[in-house]
């Protein structure tokens, strides 16, 4: 089968990325920050790909100027995920809202630098990597990542620091990868594992935005205010905590829902029949 679309998608998400970033780069506002972030992490799910069936391809490389642009904009988007959500708890409560009580240091570097930084030679590298697929090769990274997803899942201890965070790392570079493959080979349509998949990303999502929230508050306040059970930020803290609370419960019987799904083989089945058969490295024709 002919894998030109696997080029293809690439050269697409490039266009995209660059694409997005412009749009930044003019309005760094929440909405536009979190598509390139989206970009950013379809880039590096690919990249990933690619290494696996080629680890001579300088992944680090390629990736280093997404993974800058990546950290500087991501520090920009925490700070207005946090003074929105922290105006609207201050809103439910009815206690007054200061901006100062939730700010964060901003590194100063200028994004025109950082995309000065930009490798053409990840194009290259692509298409020579990509001589090196195989239906083996991509059947056994899906496979690695599947399994991971589902030995995440079973670990006794889900609320431990870090691991939910993993846990919607491997779903996001999974789901990005079954994105380019059912390009090519649209075999996969079980629409229940795929809407799972987006609801517990998104629901971790809002548990990491709580968390950060509880970073800045604790890093803003004064040793004094802690104590106060009175002050606005422990009342906002304890209105996060009930919220976070409430959404790992809701996340750790998704996790429960998920073992029960994926668990079933015609799903594993269904993913390794989104590889094709045959391979054909038609790729270097393109232009």
């Amino acid at each position: 089968m002919n894998i030109d679309p696997i080029y293809k998608y690439y050269k697409k998400l490039l266009k995209k990325a660059e694409k997005e970033l412009q749009k930044v780069v003019l309005n760094p506002d929440e909405k536009n920050l979190h598509k390139l972030r989206i970009s950013i992490k379809q880039l590096r799910a690919f990249y990933r790909f690619v290494f696996a069936i080629d680890k001579s391809f300088p992944y680090k490389y390629c990736m280093a100027p997404w993974k800058s642009l990546y950290a500087y904009f991501g520090a920009i988007r925490n700070s207005q995920v946090v003074l929105k959500r922290a105006k609207h708890f201050c809103g439910e409560l009815k206690i007054p809202f200061n901006p100062e009580n939730y700010s964060d240091e901003i590194s100063d570097r200028e994004p025109d630098k950082i995309r000065n930084k930009f490798k053409k030679e990840s194009i290259a590298a692509v298409k020579k990597s990509l001589q090196k697929l195989t239906t083996i090769s991509a059947e056994r990274y899906m496979n690695q990542q599947f399994n991971k997803i589902i030995k995440l899942l079973h670990h006794q201890d889900m609320e431990k620091k870090g691991r939910l965070h993993e846990l919607r790392k491997a779903l996001k570079d999974f789901s990005f990868n079954l994105i380019f493959l059912t390009a090519i080979n649209p075999a996969f349509k079980d629409k229940k594992t795929l809407e799972w998949m987006k609801n517990i990303m998104a629901a971790i999502g809002k548990w990491l935005d709580l968390n950060m929230i509880l970073k800045y508050i604790n890093q803003n306040q004064k040793q004094s205010d802690r104590n106060s059970p009175e002050n606005n930020g422990n009342l906002i803290k304890n209105e996060i905590l009930t919220k976070r609370e409430n959404i790992v419960t809701t996340i750790l019987q998704m996790c429960e829902n998920g073992k029960i799904l994926l668990d079933k083989e015609d799903v594993q089945k269904g993913i390794n029949q989104t590889i094709p058969k045959k391979i054909h490295p038609r790729i270097f024709a393109l232009p």
